[in-house]
């Protein structure tokens, strides 16, 4: 009986905690997009330099515009997480090629991390693999891994993405050289309602759900998910993903959307830094 008092009380304790964090993360980006309508409402009344003003509009807009995306970003997530524990979570199954979605996300990723001097390298044993699974839930996958693999990486360094078919199965690394997570936090690392470390989260931003939700993506194709980690030596994050094709369903072998890809790195990266608009259009 005591046992079990003593885990419904952590579970209230962490939820108390996530809401905390959540009020704050929706709250930052609130008053960062009302700072700047305001600043922009007092550019429009002023007269002076037109192009001094238009260069200050382009500058409150993409702030309006990152912080809106983070905000979405944390009620995406939010609603992925409460879905998938009401078992609410559905698949979109359709055999696509794995390879291309991968190339396409880290050739438009890579425009975010180049700004801090990170490079991202691609290594794959197969050119093509078509399998069912669910495009757009692999996409926010990997950008939540990406997403955490930057923001914890210091300038100059590299990430490896590595995707081995292993012909029933595709597995797919994320390995940065970043801080690293303390040995303590791993097994919780994917909980809902913890966060690794509240300072370490604080200095970079996040509300700490972004695994959890990799977690019910990878659990909904059937996968699994796994890290390693060293503190100041960096993570590795392995996905294994079963390599099934859906009966009646026809290999689209998928177009570039860059559109879509790019509008889905500015929200799953917008607690990372402002996307320009040169990169929008």
């Amino acid at each position: 009986m005591y046992k079990n008092l003593e885990t419904l009380e952590w579970n209230l304790n962490n939820k108390v905690e996530f809401i905390n964090i959540i009020s704050h993360e929706l709250r930052t980006p609130l008053n960062i997009i009302l700072g700047a309508q305001k600043l922009l409402t007092l550019n429009i009344n002023e007269e002076g330099n037109k192009l001094e003003n238009k260069i200050n509009f382009i500058k409150y807009l993409a702030s309006i515009q990152s912080n809106s995306y983070r905000l979405q970003r944390i009620i995406n997530n939010f609603i992925d997480i409460t879905d998938f524990e009401l078992g609410m979570s559905k698949l979109n199954l359709s055999n696509d090629d794995i390879v291309k979605v991968v190339k396409n996300i880290v050739k438009h990723a890579s425009f975010v991390a180049n700004r801090k001097g990170i490079n991202i390298l691609l290594a794959t044993n197969v050119k093509q693999k078509i399998m069912a699974f669910d495009k757009e839930k692999i996409e926010r996958i990997i950008l939540n891994l990406l997403s955490n693999a930057i923001k914890f990486s210091e300038n100059n360094k590299e990430i490896d993405i590595i995707l081995l078919d292993k012909k029933e199965k595709i597995q797919l690394l994320v390995i940065d050289q970043g801080i690293g997570i303390p040995r303590d936090k791993l097994s919780n690392l994917f909980d809902s309602f913890v966060q690794v470390d509240k300072s370490l989260t604080r200095n970079h931003e996040g509300s700490g759900t972004g695994l959890s939700v990799v977690k019910s993506f990878v659990k909904l194709h059937n996968g699994s998910v796994s890290v390693k980690s060293k503190e100041n030596a960096g993570t590795s994050f392995m996905i294994e993903l079963p390599s099934n094709i859906v009966p009646g369903s026809r290999a689209s072998y998928l177009s570039d959307e860059d559109i879509n890809i790019i509008q889905k790195i500015q929200i799953e990266f917008s607690d990372i830094c402002e996307i320009s608009y040169e990169y929008n259009n």
